[in-house]
């Protein structure tokens, strides 16, 4: 029995956040596309548009890396351990089993920044304070695609946010 309208908010949030998770839990990134990706990679980085201007994916082990740089001196790097069924995120590549979803927040997999604009400073999504969520969309040859968004925290407890990130990147 509800005992206040604190404890019904709660139930509807909690029912809007359960219905708009994917099976597995991983929501909207199971269903992102790389739609409307002209060029290596697009994202917007703390509100502000951001491309891509080179970059490669590789297996590191049972992991997946993609390094991007860019002629804004913000490069950024996804990695990808496990994917949210707990499996090789490069073993589900691999096999085909896309969309590969992993959670950024450290133990699955990061998102990090380079900021070489003035002194160089590193950010990581890993780090406390730090999320996010990558989907690794497709293999066509040697050219991976992938949505990702997360929040970075460096040294200092300054966060940059990652959003709306798409990349097509040879092997």
């Amino acid at each position: 029995m509800l005992r206040s309208g604190e404890d019904m908010k709660f139930m509807v949030w909690f029912g809007l956040v359960a219905g708009c998770a994917g099976s597995d839990g991983s929501g909207e990134m199971a269903s992102c596309d790389a739609d409307g990706l002209t060029g290596l990679s697009t994202a917007s980085v703390d509100g502000r548009d951001w491309a891509g201007s080179g970059g490669t994916w590789m297996e590191t082990g049972s992991s997946i890396q993609i390094t991007i740089e860019s002629a804004s001196k913000l490069n950024l790097t996804l990695r990808g351990i496990r994917n949210s069924n707990g499996d090789s995120v490069a073993e589900a590549v691999s096999a085909g089993n896309f969309p590969v979803v992993v959670d950024l927040g450290g133990e699955d997999g990061t998102g990090s920044i380079m900021d070489l604009r003035n002194q160089a400073d590193s950010y990581g999504s890993g780090q406390p304070g730090g999320s996010g969520m990558m989907s690794i969309l497709g293999l066509e040859g040697s050219t991976l695609t992938a949505c990702f968004s997360f929040d970075a925290v460096n040294n200092d407890s300054e966060i940059m946010t990652v959003d709306e990130g798409k990349v097509q990147v040879e092997g």
